[in-house]
C-alpha cells in the first residue's frame, strides 16, 4: 500500500509550482485521515472517502469550481 506522503508531497509540489486547480485525494483510509491530518496541511483541497456516492463527487467539484449544478432527478 502506498503511504499518504507520496500523494501529499505531489499535491504540495503542484501548489509550489503555482497550480490553481483543486486537488482532492481519494482514500480508503477512513475518517481517521480527515480527523488526524487536515487536508489543507497535506496541500489538498479535500479528501473523498471510498466509496464515494455518485451524487457527492460532481456536487462538491461543481461547487468548488463555481459551476452551475444540474437539477437533481426526482
Amino acid at each position: 500500500m502506498e503511504e499518504v506522503d507520496s500523494g501529499a508531497n505531489f499535491a504540495k509540489d503542484l501548489k509550489a509550482l503555482g497550480n490553481k486547480v483543486p486537488v482532492y485525494m481519494l482514500s480508503s483510509v477512513g475518517d481517521d485521515l480527515s480527523t488526524s491530518i487536515g487536508s489543507v496541511a497535506l496541500g489538498l483541497d479535500g479528501v473523498f472517502q471510498k466509496p464515494v456516492a455518485a451524487a457527492t463527487l460532481p456536487g462538491v467539484l461543481m461547487r468548488r469550481l463555481s459551476l452551475p449544478q444540474a437539477p437533481s432527478a426526482r
